[in-house]
């Protein structure tokens, strides 16, 4: 009988050992909004344990922060860095631990940079994860996602299969800045996967000398929403105005050539509320998902560039609008170089091709 009791006992500790070691990272680590001196590094385990983040000038790091209390979404803001230079971090939660990977903080003003934009990554994560390795060999320093990062933001198992999955190795060591669309349904899944100033579905930062303002064309935007009030307010700003460059991102453009359904060629509302705005303040470019295409327009002043070939099944009607120069149904990303007062801006297959380029002298320079 002591013999078995014995076994028993055992058996037990075996298996609280095993249940105690089960603890698993299942998405990320992930890099989130940057400045010059902090970054935020996510990641979700799958079951509650703390966060930490080892990070210093070498796999040896020497620093560790910290956020408190048992989560499965970690959320830890690394503070007091240095402008434009590469750290080496990994995350750690109860007993285990993340690989070495090696983030960057934002470059100084005037400093020049490189940013990719891409959107519509649902549905087909053999296609995203295509992308995202062009995106990789880029070597952007941020990334812009123009929305409809799933299919389904309500269905958690999405997350992982067509987003978190096959953009792993480019989240890793790149910030992206996601301007929500309407395949996220508002899901409190997109908010919790980010991290960004509130109220998170629209925001702005500073990146070099370039200022990005990101809108929600999900939620109101009309011109008596709190929506919109802040869009002219954050455009009238110095931070909007002193930039040497000025970008806006929202996912439903307000035209669009190609769409596969009859009857749809853009959205109404944000010709008569948001591209107004757009024009009264100098915005020099503005990115646009929803169309799965690429599409480059110049519109009183503005440039609109809808880069939705993330991953989703490709439209192929195509419209007729004047100002629309060039719509391409192919999959692909767009590379954007910001050097003082040239702008180069290019749409490349996930092979290599690249399908459009276009090169923007701003004069006179300010800056």
């Amino acid at each position: 009988m002591k013999t078995t009791k014995i076994w028993l006992c055992m058996v037990l500790l075996c298996a609280s050992a095993l249940r105690a070691s089960a603890l698993q990272i299942i998405k990320g680590p992930y890099l989130q909004h940057v400045t010059q001196t902090s970054i935020v590094v996510m990641w979700q385990t799958d079951e509650a344990a703390d966060s930490m983040v080892d990070y210093g000038a070498s796999a040896d790091y020497g620093a560790t922060a910290s956020a408190p209390g048992a989560v499965t979404i970690h959320e830890v803001t690394l503070t007091g860095l240095a402008a434009d230079t590469a750290y080496h971090y990994r995350v750690r939660a109860g007993d285990v631990e993340s690989a070495d990977a090696v983030l960057r903080t934002a470059v100084r003003p005037g400093t020049p940079f490189r940013f990719a934009v891409y959107s519509d990554t649902q549905s087909n994560p053999d296609w995203h994860r295509r992308v995202v390795e062009g995106i990789i060999s880029a070597k952007p320093r941020i990334v812009i996602h123009c929305g409809d990062e799933v299919g389904d933001g309500n269905n958690y198992e999405q997350w992982q299969n067509e987003f978190f999955g096959p953009a792993a190795d480019l989240v890793r060591t790149t910030p992206m800045y996601v301007a929500i669309g309407n395949h996220e349904g508002n899901s409190h899944w997109f908010y919790d996967f980010h991290s960004y100033p509130k109220p998170e579905d629209y925001y702005s930062f500073d990146y070099g000398s370039a200022h990005f303002v990101i809108v929600d064309t999900s939620q109101d935007y009309d011109d008596d929403s709190p929506q919109y009030k802040w869009l002219e307010a954050d455009l009238a700003s110095d931070a909007a105005q002193k930039a040497d460059w000025l970008f806006v991102a929202y996912h439903m453009p307000g035209y669009c050539e190609g769409w596969d359904s009859p009857g749809y060629d853009g959205e109404e509302d944000v010709r008569s509320y948001v591209m107004p705005l757009l024009e009264k303040y100098g915005v020099d470019m503005v990115f646009n998902g929803h169309a799965h295409d690429y599409e480059r327009g110049f519109y009183r002043g503005v440039y609109y560039i809808i880069s939705g070939g993330g991953a989703g099944a490709l439209d192929s009607l195509r419209r007729d609008f004047g100002h629309v120069f060039t719509s391409q149904y192919v999959h692909h990303y767009c590379a954007v170089d910001v050097d003082g007062p040239r702008l180069t801006l290019q749409a490349i297959t996930p092979e290599g091709q690249v399908i459009d380029r276009l090169v923007v002298l701003k004069r006179p320079w300010r800056g």
